[in-house]
């Protein structure tokens, strides 16, 4: 009986020291009771799973506030690199359990402290460390991510998009966070601004846009995505050049500065089509014309540079046909010059 009096002892002990408001001293008590019941887990099974996940997220919780009392003192801080350490214990502990009643296994929290972890170490800024935690789900004989509860699905999922996002795999990485938005409650508003963040920027590589709808019900997501998607949609490049300007410091902040970067060809794809049918859809287009078009769009640039803003089309799918140098033409495909966008992935070209 001694561990469980040792946590009933450090349980009163963490609650008072909150009431204190000493969150130094309450991090302290919840890291002490956390290392005796990891010591315990071991030996307990699915129906304590309740208890792991409660003590795992208040000592994460615990160690924010705890590092800035610290912070606050002009002391050491190092709280949350700890809680992550306790937390990753228990992962381990509960991925490698060994109980051969599959309903009475401790995996079934493997996805909450994944999603934990990962959420430790992004506000860590240490994100290469997920890696590992990735490679023990992959490699642990584990029940489908489907079985688990919905919950522990859209957490793990929210951050391995991020993942993928960052390692540029867009693709997949807009499978994961859509997964996440449609899961998460309707009433979880702040959860599905937090996805759409990424999601957006993610969709935009194969001109998957937003509706207006959509939009609308996150005003925040719309002062910052509304010039993009018009700009795409339009063709004005300089809307969407001004867009990154205005926008780069939360751009930049997010991640997702280079990924939106990526889309701006989109927008002179679609200039360029506007170009094509004021031409009377002639196959032949030349260089001079789509010239003109940026400089009415307000782009300053040379022959040269526009030559090369074709071609680069051309190579990413955007655009069916081949540059003729010498007639300074832009011979476009007799069948379906420009390709349905969302078709396109502009992550993989």
């Amino acid at each position: 009986m001694a561990p469980w009096n040792d946590l009933t002892v450090l349980q009163f002990d963490t609650l008072a020291a909150i009431a204190r408001g000493d969150f130094v001293e309450a991090y302290d008590k919840r890291a002490q009771f956390e290392i005796i019941l990891n010591r315990l887990l071991p030996s307990l099974t699915r129906a304590f799973l309740p208890v792991v996940f409660v003590v795992n997220r208040e000592l994460s919780q615990l160690a924010i506030k705890a590092d800035a009392q610290l912070a606050e003192r002009g002391d050491k801080t190092g709280k949350l690199e700890d809680a992550a350490r306790l937390v990753n214990r228990a992962f381990s502990i509960c991925a490698n359990d060994r109980e051969m009643v599959r309903s009475q296994s401790r995996k079934w929290g493997v996805y909450f402290l994944a999603g934990l972890l990962f959420q430790l170490y992004f506000r860590l800024k240490t994100r290469n460390l997920c890696s590992s935690v990735t490679n023990t789900l992959q490699t642990t004989d584990l029940p489908p991510l489907e079985k688990f509860p919905l919950a522990h699905q859209i957490k793990y999922r929210y951050y391995q998009g991020l993942l993928d996002f960052y390692r540029g795999d867009l693709l997949v990485a807009e499978a994961h966070l859509l997964f996440a938005f449609t899961s998460c409650p309707a009433k979880a508003q702040s959860n599905k601004e937090r996805i759409l963040w990424h999601l957006i920027p993610a969709a935009m590589h194969r001109a998957a846009l937003p509706s207006t709808a959509l939009l609308d019900r996150f005003p925040r997501v719309r002062a910052l995505f509304q010039p993009f998607c018009t700009a795409l949609r339009t063709g004005n490049v300089h809307l969407f050049d001004q867009g990154l300007v205005n926008h780069e410091r939360l751009l930049l902040k997010q991640g997702t500065y280079l990924a939106l970067e990526e889309t701006r060809i989109i927008a002179l794809r679609t200039l360029l089509k506007k170009t094509y049918l004021v031409c009377g859809k002639s196959s032949r287009l030349p260089f001079q014309n789509f010239l003109k078009a940026l400089e009415l769009a307000g782009l300053d640039v040379e022959m040269c540079e526009a030559e090369c803003l074709m071609a680069s089309m051309i190579s990413k799918g955007l655009v069916k046909g081949y540059l003729s140098h010498e007639r300074s033409i832009f011979v476009l495909s007799n069948m379906n010059p420009f390709p349905e966008l969302k078709k396109v992935d502009l992550s993989n070209a």
